[in-house]
């Protein structure tokens, strides 16, 4: 079941975020997220780029742009820890052109 979806068009470039505060233990802290797109062999890829985590280290900020009008695209975001967890999300995006 996919973290959720967004929607957006081929052209944009937004910014998202992902709080995995309510996830983590009591002190821990969130080290990196690594995104990956794992089918994304279209003329205009998905790109997932400038990811940074959140100065209280409890979430992570990244864009999106880039895809195909009426793709839809899985992107995965592997987190890891201080305390040595890792947790894998994934999180949906529909490139649609608005009418």
């Amino acid at each position: 079941m996919p973290l959720t979806k967004y929607v957006k068009a081929e052209g944009e470039r937004k910014r998202y975020s992902i709080d995995y505060s309510e996830w983590l233990d009591t002190g821990e802290t969130l080290l990196g997220v690594i995104f990956t797109v794992p089918d994304n062999s279209m003329t205009t890829p998905l790109v997932v780029d400038d990811v940074m985590v959140e100065p209280d280290a409890t979430g992570v900020q990244y864009y999106v742009s880039g895809g195909v009008d009426g793709a839809n695209y899985e992107v995965v975001a592997t987190a890891t820890t201080s305390g040595a967890q890792v947790k894998e999300d994934s999180i949906l995006f529909t490139i649609r052109e608005p009418q």
